[in-house]
C-alpha cells in the first residue's frame, strides 16, 4: 500500500513541488547571503560617504548664505552712512544759507554748524561725524567729538597714516576722493570709542562728502568688527542648525557626522559640541586623534581606529571608520563615522531574516503543494466516482463538478484599479506639496521685499518730517524736504496700487474700458512724462513710430496700455546707467507690435523664464539692489493678455533688454 501511495498523482505532485522549492531556495539563499554581506557593507560605506557629501554641500550652502548676509550688511551700512552724512550736510547748508541771508556772520554760522555736528549721533550713540578741510599737503581737523585734542591741528600725526590698507595718510585720502568725485568711501585703521575710552587701531570704512562753499569734508564711518559681529552671530546660527541635524542623521545604530575647526573645537557633535577635543588621544597609536583626522581630511582618505560607543563609554575597543573632508573657506573639518559592529549586526540580522524567510517559504510551499495537488486530484476522483456510480442506463447518478478562475481575474482587476487610484492620489499630493512650497517661498520673498520697499520711503517721510520741525528752515529747504516726502509717499502709493492691481487680476475683478486711442498722441504724452526722468540720469529717449497714417487709432483700454508702456519705460530707466532708451510701435501680421529697448544691465540667462513671475526682479544680485516690489512685469503681462495680445523679452546681460508686446488691430 505504501508503494502504491508513493506512485499516486497527489504524492508525486507534492514531492515535486517541495523538491524544486527546496533546491531553488537553498541556492538562492546561499548567493543572497554572500551578496548581502558585500552589498550591505558597500551600502553602509556609501551611506556614510553620502552623508559626508550632503553635510559638506549643506555647509557650503550655509557658507554662501553667510557671505550673502555679509555683503548685504556692508551694503546697508554704506547706504546708512550716505543718508546720515547727507542729513549732516543739510545742517551745514542751513547754517550757510543763514550766513548768506545776513542773519549770521560766516564765523557764527560755522560755529553753529560745528556745534550741531559735534552733538549729532546715531546707532544708539555709537555713530558720530567729523569735519576736516581741504588744506594741502595735510588737511586740518575742524570737528571730532571723541578726540577734541585733534581739532585745529593738521592731520599729519602718525595716527592718520593708516589709510587705504597701506601706510598712506587718511586725511589726504579724504581730500583726494572729495576733490575728484565730490564724495566717496575710504578704508583705514582708527581707534574705536568704547565706554572705557578708546581701543587700539581697528579697520574702519567711512563715507566722506565735500561741502564746497566752506571747503569742508564731512564724514562718518562704521567699524568692520561691528559688521563682523553680526556675521559671527549668523555663523553661530549655522552651527546650531548643524547640531540639530546631527541628532537626526544617523548611520546604523551609532554612526553620525561631526564638524570641528582648525583649533580642534568641536562645532557639531551628538555630545561633544562646544568642547575642545585637542587633548583626545588615539588609544592605538598614542597620537592626538584629531591631528590624525585632520591629516586624513586633507588627503581625502578614510581613517579607522578603535573608540568607545554609546552604552559603552570609556571602552575604547570598537573599530570605527571615519570618512573625512576639509572645507577650506571656513577652515572646517567634516567627518562621517560608522561603527563596524553596527553594520555587522545588521548583516547578521539580514541573514537571520533570510533564513527564517526561506524556512517559512518551505512550510508555506508544503501547504500550497498539498492544496494544489488536492485541487487537481479531487476533481479527478470525483469524476471517477461520478462515472463509476451509474444508473441502470449507464449514466452518472450525480452531476460532474465544474471549476473556474474568474475570481482571480476580478481580484487582479480590482488591485490594478486600486494601484491606479493610489498612484493618482500620490501624484496629486506631490503636486499639492510643490504648490504649497512654492506658495510659501513666494510669500516669504514677498513679505521681505514688501517690508524693504515700505520701510525705505517711510524712513524718508519720517526723517524729513522731523527736519521740517526746525523753525530755522528756509522756504527752499522746506520745499526740498516736502518734495522728498512727496516722492516717498508716491513710491508707497505705487506699491499699494501694484498690490491692488495684482489682487484684482488674480480674483478676476479687472474690468476693461475700451475706447479709441490715438497712438501718436499717446507716445507724445509718454515722451513728455518721462523726458525729465531720462534727462536726470543723463540718458536719451527716442520714440520710433512706424505706423501708416491711416492706422494710428486702436480700440483698447487706454489706462492699461499706458500702464504697460509706463512700467516698461520705468524699468528701462531704472536699469540703464548710460546710453539710450527707445520705444515705438509698428504693424505686423494684423497686430500692433510695441517695443521698449534699453542699453542697461540686461537680464541673466537663468532668469529670463521667471522675469514675469510675481515678486521677481531681474536685478537681484549681491552687488546692487534696485527698488520695486517685483509686480510691474506680472501686471503688464496680465493686462496684455486681457487685451488679446502677448508679451515677451529678449535680453543679453550687460548689453540691454528689449521688451515686446502686441495688441490686435480693431476697427474704430
Amino acid at each position: 500500500m505504501k508503494h502504491k501511495a508513493f506512485f499516486s498523482l497527489k504524492t508525486r505532485i507534492t514531492v515535486a513541488i517541495i523538491g524544486v522549492l527546496i533546491i531553488s531556495l537553498s541556492s538562492i539563499t546561499f548567493f543572497i547571503i554572500n551578496e548581502v554581506k558585500h552589498e550591505m557593507a558597500s551600502a553602509i560605506n556609501d551611506n556614510a560617504m553620502n552623508l559626508l557629501d550632503a553635510t559638506r554641500n549643506h555647509v557650503e550652502s550655509l557658507h554662501s548664505s553667510i557671505l550673502y548676509h555679509e555683503k548685504i550688511m556692508f551694503a546697508r551700512r554704506e547706504i546708512e552712512l550716505q543718508n546720515n552724512v547727507m542729513l549732516v550736510n543739510s545742517m551745514i547748508t542751513n547754517a550757510y544759507k543763514r550766513y548768506q541771508s545776513g542773519e549770521l556772520t560766516e564765523l557764527e554760522a560755522q560755529r553753529r554748524a560745528t556745534a550741531d555736528i559735534a552733538h549729532a549721533r546715531y546707532s544708539e550713540g555709537i555713530g558720530y561725524f567729523w569735519v576736516n578741510d581741504t588744506t594741502k599737503p595735510y588737511p586740518l581737523m575742524v570737528v571730532h567729538p571723541f578726540m577734541p585734542e585733534l581739532i585745529g591741528s593738521a592731520m599729519d600725526d602718525t595716527i592718520y597714516f593708516h589709510g587705504l590698507g597701506e601706510e598712506k595718510n587718511v586725511g589726504q585720502a579724504f581730500v583726494n576722493v572729495c576733490l575728484k568725485e565730490g564724495e566717496g568711501f575710504v578704508d583705514y585703521l582708527w581707534p574705536k570709542p568704547i565706554p572705557e575710552g578708546r581701543t587700539e587701531l581697528r579697520q574702519k570704512m567711512s563715507y566722506v562728502k565735500l561741502f564746497k562753499p566752506w571747503g569742508w569734508i564731512v564724514g562718518s564711518g562704521v567699524y568692520v568688527d561691528d559688521i563682523q559681529a553680526d556675521v559671527q552671530n549668523r555663523i553661530k546660527a549655522v552651527i546650531a542648525d548643524l547640531n540639530k541635524m546631527v541628532h537626526k542623521q544617523k548611520i546604523g545604530e551609532s554612526g553620525y557626522f561631526f564638524v570641528f575647526n582648525a583649533e580642534k573645537d568641536m562645532l557639531a557633535h551628538p555630545n561633544l559640541a562646544g568642547q575642545s577635543v585637542s587633548h583626545l588621544v588615539n588609544p592605538t597609536t598614542g597620537n592626538y586623534l584629531f591631528d590624525e583626522l585632520s591629516e586624513a581630511a586633507h588627503k581625502a582618505q578614510s581613517y579607522t581606529y578603535d573608540w568607545d560607543k554609546p552604552g559603552f563609554e570609556g571602552e575604547f575597543r570598537f573599530p570605527k571608520k571615519v570618512f573625512m573632508t576639509y572645507y577650506e573657506p571656513l577652515g572646517w573639518y567634516i567627518g562621517s563615522s560608522v561603527y563596524k559592529d553596527d553594520f555587522e549586526i545588521i548583516i547578521q540580522k539580514m541573514i537571520s531574516t533570510i533564513l527564517i524567510f526561506s524556512f517559512s517559504l518551505i512550510i508555506i510551499a508544503l501547504v500550497i503543494a498539498l492544496l494544489v495537488s488536492r485541487s487537481i486530484t479531487n476533481p479527478l476522483n470525483m469524476l471517477v466516482q461520478s462515472i463509476s456510480q451509474t444508473n441502470e442506463e449507464g449514466l452518472p447518478v450525480d452531476p460532474i463538478p465544474m471549476t473556474h478562475t474568474k475570481e482571480i481575474i476580478v481580484l487582479s482587476n480590482t488591485i490594478n484599479k486600486m494601484i491606479h487610484s493610489v498612484s493618482q492620489s500620490r501624484e496629486e499630493l506631490l503636486r499639492a506639496k510643490e504648490r504649497a512650497e512654492e506658495s510659501n517661498k513666494l510669500k516669504s520673498a514677498f513679505l521681505a521685499n514688501l517690508s524693504h520697499e515700505i520701510r525705505t520711503p517711510m524712513n524718508g517721510v519720517l526723517g524729513f518730517s522731523r527736519l521740517l520741525q526746525d523753525s530755522d528752515l528756509t522756504s527752499d529747504m522746506r520745499h526740498s524736504y516736502l518734495s522728498v516726502i512727496e516722492k516717498s509717499g508716491e513710491r508707497m502709493l505705487n506699491i499699494i496700487n501694484d498690490l491692488v492691481d495684482i489682487s484684482k487680476i488674480e480674483s478676476g475683478q479687472t474690468v476693461l474700458s475700451l475706447s479709441s486711442v490715438n497712438l501718436n498722441e499717446l507716445f507724445r504724452e509718454l515722451y513728455t512724462i518721462f523726458k525729465p526722468l531720462v534727462d536726470e540720469k543723463g540718458l536719451q529717449l527716442y520714440i520710433e513710430n512706424r505706423l501708416p497714417e491711416n492706422i494710428i487709432i486702436v480700440k483698447t483700454d487706454r489706462s492699461k496700455i499706458v500702464a504697460i508702456l509706463s512700467n516698461l519705460i520705468k524699468n528701462a530707466i531704472k536699469f540703464t546707467n548710460k546710453g539710450c532708451i527707445w520705444c515705438g510701435c509698428r504693424v505686423t501680421d494684423g497686430f500692433f507690435e510695441f517695443w521698449v529697448k534699453d542699453e542697461g544691465v540686461g537680464i541673466p540667462e537663468d532668469r529670463i523664464n521667471s522675469i514675469f513671475d510675481r515678486f521677481v526682479q531681474a536685478d537681484i544680485s549681491d552687488e546692487k539692489v534696485y527698488e520695486g516690489a517685483g509686480l510691474g512685469l506680472t501686471i503688464s503681462k496680465a493686462f496684455v493678455g486681457m487685451l488679446g495680445g502677448k508679451m515677451w523679452v529678449q535680453s543679453q546681460e550687460n548689453k540691454g533688454s528689449q521688451f515686446y508686446f502686441t495688441l490686435p488691430i480693431k476697427a474704430d
